[in-house]
């Protein structure tokens, strides 16, 4: 049960796909191995552990993992600017530029568009406060925004999770005026499915910006 995979539907063409994990068993070992509690509050909730992972991941040294990564990953290097052996580092690799045509959106003012790539969750109307990840564990909108929850209970919730192989930018979905932004520290919970089903209340601990547009 713990290695059923996580299946993904292509919205272009409706075909579903077992999802392709980067680091998926020591994921695995982290989040449901029941003698590794130890290991997931020291990979997860120390800054120390992922500053010196940043390290690395700037580091020249960490260019041999690009082309393995692609290949793994299946990434279309054809939409990035850039070919792969003309970056610095993993992190440059990772938040690599795409060609502008790679991501045609609208602007039509009604619309909404999607903020990142990822594999995108949907919730049409969330009952009240709480809302429930695909195997995960029930999660709150009141530990998710605190101090802002209030208008969005009841309302309607998209979850767009970047894995590895996405263009690792954000843009915002809509024109409009930033009325507040949020800063909240907290964990450093992988957001993948794995660990949503795991039990930690990744949306309400870990560290996040809110900004309400």
């Amino acid at each position: 049960m713990q290695n059923t995979p996580i299946q993904v539907v292509d919205r272009d063409n409706g075909r579903v796909f077992d999802e392709v994990i980067l680091g998926e068993k020591w994921i695995r070992w982290a989040y449901q191995d029941a003698g590794s509690s130890l290991i997931e509050r020291l990979l997860f909730r120390s800054s120390l552990i992922s500053r010196l992972f940043g390290l690395w991941y700037d580091s020249p040294l960490s260019r041999g993992k690009i082309n393995a990564v692609i290949d793994e990953l299946s990434i279309d290097m054809a939409e990035a600017v850039r070919p792969a052996n003309d970056y610095t580092s993993f992190n440059d690799f990772f938040a690599r530029h795409l060609r502008p045509e790679a991501r045609p959106y609208s602007d039509d003012p009604s619309e909404i568009v999607a903020p990142a790539d990822g594999r995108v969750l949907v919730f049409p109307k969330l009952d009240k406060d709480v809302f429930v990840p695909v195997k995960g564990h029930p999660m709150s909108i009141t530990s998710m925004l605190p101090g802002l929850s209030e208008p969005f209970l009841g309302g309607a919730l998209a979850i767009v999770r970047l894995c590895p192989a996405d263009y690792h930018r954000y843009h915002f979905p809509a024109s409009g005026q930033i009325e507040t932004t949020q800063e909240l520290a907290g964990a450093l919970h992988s957001v993948n499915p794995i660990a949503l089903g795991a039990g930690p209340d990744v949306f309400g601990e870990n560290k996040r910006c809110n900004t309400l547009i």
